[in-house]
């Protein structure tokens, strides 16, 4: 049997090379220009192609007199890089097509994904067409090009007025029209073009990316193909398409050598990363390999049942739950069509092509009309001057003719009124737009969705045929945590994946499996009983029991129970599990995962650092009658301070409004829970208006308004963080802590490191020779100013001239002439000694990111240092974001741009900001990676074999969950027994005593309560 599974699963490998290779294949065919690894492959080639065209063209132009072919007149408008570009992308997409994967035999011989070659002649009418639109696209974009006059913008170029149509039948209107003019005064006919694509096409043959093809056609027409080696380099970075494995998966025992069998696969992703790679090699992770072996051992099979109804109600073409509906994606479009119909149509171009609408820019046209010191303020204070007017300037424009206007009190009262109406005119297209965008989201959603389906029940019709046992491999990440590696469904995925899958070894269920799989069934119909005490979680099944039981007899009833749980899928799975145990009896071999989640993990593991008994109350650290809900707190919390807000003056409004909305549960807990994993303020706001667009959309207060929405979430996002730094006041001392800490290790950045030349210099001068310019400059240094300046600088003297004459504006003129061609003098000096001080290969990369004016130099850390520690389950976690030299290729026009990293080449330095940003999440994702490790490796001491693990969710066989509870709440014990701030501090600074600045920022926060950590172990809801 183990050798029959050991063929089957050498030919699935196969079958899963060959078809990434084909996947592969079809993304560069269908969007070449886009695939960074098929160019990163050929690249070579590339460099052949651009030389040979170039050499090419310096042959004609150094040939003397006389007539220049026909190809080299047209090729002059375009670069040889450009051309190179082209003639690769055509290639690619012409010769780079698989086959389909049904012809591939079921054998383990190689298999070629190549399609038969193309006539030269049609290949070259392509690459020759491909170079006509390029240059038509150039055309667009030049000052000479075409023109339209619109009003407040002079005369855009062509390119943005076809682009920026309002509808799709005007674009290609607007494109015909430019096109007929372009070929009115073009000087190159068909013939041009054609010429050209056939001297590329040479170029490609005499460099060694094509070669004849043998099969001839009807007409006998050359024919060309890729070369072998050019498609095997293609396909050497093809990745394979993943698959379950019929046959237990290699044990882990090395970095590189276990999972697939044939398929090579390391144990860490990035393993590019030279730092994460060396940490990796010199540690000791046989805990680590333990704990993955046993992951990767549990044996799965397809749910028959959960299958079949699927299988049902896609023949049937039912919408699955938690599928957008029709008339969910009707209502959407209704709406988006109704805002489009309001919106004003002779604006709707000027808003979207014009820049002053963009950014910002009615707040400048409105304040800077209004007058009254208002537009001398800085930006925020304007903007928060026209939030505050709001109603006001939507008023002036609906009702001009009122005695107490607002635009009547202007300095300037008929351009703020003109003002007010566009700015009206502007939000009303801006609504049209999130409308639409809401609308295209909800289809694309319900597209994917379906055809996900599709391939999970195809791929589980496959595998339930052959009745086979299969396992999952299991990857980590650089913080330790565990993925699988499979597509389409696995242990990890939604809850339809997961509703598939079921344990292939049973167990008797029991008295305790009873109890846990009626707490199961309660935990995912959720609907607020996932948070109420195990007592009422089973009291609600039985009273349930009949509608439970009907839902496993009769799934495909319209209003079935199971319809309508959080988690259908598995919850329909558990309803069939549990009528089975009624029909059987407790002596019933129980299959399904019981799963038990922590509640808001991170906050868990933040508060047990710090002993925050807060925070330990609402994440269930210590033991209580009934269980606490962070999200229903953090609700609470929030509703009062609305209340508070709602008798104010300034954001009484909106607080009033939400007040009308009311608060859920589900509002506020995406903030809640993605802030000890670093969540920005913008990351918080779309969460909020999410849940406004999908919910709320159709309440007297929003109306269909999806500005509404965002304002209204806008508004939430500081008052949902004060509630929830609130009950967990540890996240913010760490989180300040960590920062300062990632911020120390990576350094100066190199405008910091410019402006300490600069001031080094100038104290000199200025104390030494008491020189006067040198004292004013330093004066300018002090105040904080230089970052912009120098900025601007190091770009253009003329930009960074403005900026320091805009400082010294108390100056006299004369004065401030010789300070900013004084200080322009000294940045120039500045930034080639601090390049001179770098490593060599540094060098090139930071003055080509100078002459671009990359913003990348405002994060870079030349010297920094990564942070490295290690886990608690001796698993080495490296932080280290590294910038690496960037190559621009392609297209600019046409194609597109194509950027790439060149991580084969020696860092330029770290990225401080991420560095910063990142630290926080990835320190409690290492800690819970790590309590996940030691967790597994408890329970295989005690006989388990079999589990499902997501991060902070734990399943095994329901008599086994009293086992998995106990060991869950020892291991976080042991963690946190120890000073876990303490050793991270105390081995970063072992390893890294040449820091001072590490030294500066000082010791971790101490603990702030005194409650014992033991106190988790009596804990009954600490994973419930």
């Amino acid at each position: 049997m183990d050798t029959r599974d050991r063929a089957r699963e050498l030919i699935l490998e196969h079958l899963s090379v060959e078809k990434g290779k084909r996947r592969f294949l079809d993304r560069i065919s269908k969007n070449p220009t886009r695939t960074r690894d098929g160019f990163e492959s050929v690249k070579a080639d590339f460099e052949r192609l651009k030389g040979e065209i170039e050499e090419r063209r310096q042959k004609v132009r150094t040939g003397g007199g006389g007539n220049h072919p026909d190809w080299y007149k047209a090729s002059r408008s375009l670069s040889a890089e450009t051309l190179a570009f082209i003639t690769l992308a055509c290639v690619l997409e012409k010769l780079a097509r698989p086959r389909s994967l049904q012809d591939i035999p079921d054998t383990n011989e190689s298999v070629s994904l190549l399609v038969e070659g193309q006539p030269e002649l049609s290949l070259a009418k392509e690459i020759g067409n491909s170079c006509r639109l390029e240059d038509f696209c150039c055309w667009l974009h030049r000052d000479d090009g075409p023109v339209t006059s619109q009003p407040h913008h002079g005369k855009p170029k062509g390119w943005r007025w076809m682009k920026r149509a309002h509808s799709a039948r005007e674009v290609k209107r607007r494109a015909l029209w430019l096109e007929t003019r372009y070929d009115r005064g073009c000087q190159f006919s068909d013939k041009h073009w054609v010429k050209l694509g056939q001297m590329l096409v040479h170029v490609a043959e005499d460099s060694g990316l094509l070669e004849q093809s043998n099969s001839r056609n009807t007409r006998n027409q050359k024919r060309v193909k890729l070369r072998e080696r050019v498609l095997r380099l293609i396909e050497a970075v093809a990745l394979p398409y993943y698959q379950h494995m019929v046959h237990q998966p290699l044990s882990w025992k090395n970095l590189d050598d276990g999972g697939y069998i044939d398929l090579r696969m390391d144990l860490v992703k990035h393993w590019e990363n030279r730092s994460i790679r060396d940490a990796l090699r010199n540690a000791k992770l046989r805990r680590v390999y333990r704990a993955i072996n046993a992951l990767q051992g549990t044996q799965w099979r397809i749910n028959d049942f959960v299958y079949e109804v699927m299988k049902g109600m896609r023949s049937k073409r039912q919408d699955f739950p938690g599928w957008p509906t029709k008339e969910q994606i009707t209502k959407a479009e209704k709406r988006w069509r109704r805002l489009e119909g309001e919106a004003n149509r002779s604006k709707r171009n000027e808003f979207s092509e014009g820049k002053e609408w963009a950014g910002g820019g009615a707040v400048f046209h409105l304040t800077s009309s209004w007058g009254h010191g208002c537009d001398k303020k800085p930006f925020k204070e304007r903007r928060r001057w026209v939030k505050a007017h709001r109603q006001e300037i939507v008023r002036s424009a609906y009702e001009p003719k009122r005695p107490r206007a607002l635009w009547r009190e202007a300095e300037d009262p008929k351009r703020f009124l003109v003002a007010c109406k566009d700015a009206v005119a502007y939000l009303k297209w801006h609504a049209a737009v999130k409308a639409e965008k809401w609308f295209r989201g909800l289809k694309l959603k319900s597209f994917v969705q379906r055809k996900l389906t599709r391939d999970r029940l195809e791929l589980a019709g496959g595998l339930k045929e052959k009745g086979s046992t299969f396992y999952f491999p299991y990857q980590l990440d650089f913080r330790g945590r565990a993925y699988a590696v499979p597509r389409l469904f696995h242990p990890q995925s939604d809850d339809e994946g997961r509703g598939l899958l079921e344990f292939t070894r049973g167990k008797t269920l029991g008295k305790r499996g009873v109890f846990w799989l009626e707490v199961h069934l309660a935990n995912l119909w959720g609907h607020g009983y996932d948070k109420k005490p195990f007592k009422e979680r089973r009291r609600w099944v039985k009273a349930h029991r009949q509608e439970i039981v009907r839902s496993a007899y009769e799934p495909h009833l319209k209003k079935a129970l199971w319809k309508e749980a959080k988690k259908p899928w598995r919850f329909l799975a558990a309803c069939k599990e549990y009528a089975d145990f009624l029909r059987k009896g407790r002596n019933f071999q129980s299959h399904l995962p019981i799963a038990m989640d922590g509640t808001c993990n991170g906050f868990q593991h933040l508060s047990a650092m710090l002993r925050d008994r807060p925070g330990a109350e609402a994440t269930n650290l210590l033991p209580d009658i009934s269980p606490k809900d962070i999200y229903t707190i953090v609700m609470e919390r929030l509703r009062k301070h609305i209340e508070n807000q709602a008798k104010s003056h300034e954001q009484g409004k909106l607080a009033r409004q939400w007040r009308r909305l009311g608060m859920d549960r589900d509002l506020v807990k995406p903030g809640t829970m993605t802030t000890p994993y670093g969540a920005k303020w913008k990351t918080k706001r779309d969460q909020l208006a999410d849940f406004l667009l999908e919910k709320k959309m159709d309440t007297p207060v929003l109306r269909g308004d999806p500005l509404k929405a965002i304002e209204l979430a806008e508004y939430l996002v500081s008052p949902l963080d004060i509630c929830i730094r609130d009950i967990c006041k540890a996240h913010s001392e760490i989180e300040e802590w960590l920062k300062k800490v990632a911020e120390a290790l990576a350094g100066r950045t190199f405008y910091e490191l410019v402006v300490e030349q600069m001031s080094q210099t100038l104290r000199r001068k200025a104390s030494g020779r008491r020189d006067a310019l040198a004292a004013r400059c330093l004066e300018c240094l002090e105040k904080r100013v230089t970052w912009n300046i120098v900025s601007d600088a190091a770009i253009a003297a003329a930009a960074g001239r403005r900026r320091v004459v805009q400082r010294f504006k108390s100056a006299s003129r004369d004065e401030t002439e010789r300070l900013a061609g004084y200080f322009i003098d000294l940045v120039g000096k500045s930034v080639r000694s601090v390049l001179d001080d770098l490593p060599e290969c540094s060098r090139a990369e930071i003055a080509k990111w100078l002459k671009d004016g990359d913003r990348k130099l405002k994060a870079l850390s030349p010297r920094g240092r990564p942070v490295c520690w290690t886990s608690p389950s001796s698993f080495p976690v490296v932080q280290a974001k590294w910038l690496y030299p960037e190559e621009r290729l392609g297209s600019k026009r046409l194609y597109g741009e194509y950027l790439y990293q060149d991580k084969s080449q020696p860092e330029i330095g770290l990225d401080r900001t991420k560095q910063r940003s990142g630290i926080t999440p990835n320190f409690v994702h290492a800690l819970d990676a790590a309590h996940m490790i030691l967790t597994v490796n408890a329970l295989r001491s005690n006989k388990l074999r079999d589990f499902a693990v997501i991060h902070d969710s734990y399943a095994v066989h329901a008599c086994d969950v009293d086992t998995l509870n106990r060991t869950l709440r020892k291991t976080f014990v042991d963690i946190y027994r120890t000073d876990v701030l303490s050793k991270f501090w105390e081995e970063l600074k072992c390893a890294n005593r040449g820091v001072p600045e590490l030294t500066a920022v000082g010791p971790p926060p101490r603990q702030k309560g005194n409650w014992p950590i033991e106190a988790v172990l009596r804990s009954q809801y600490f994973f419930s």
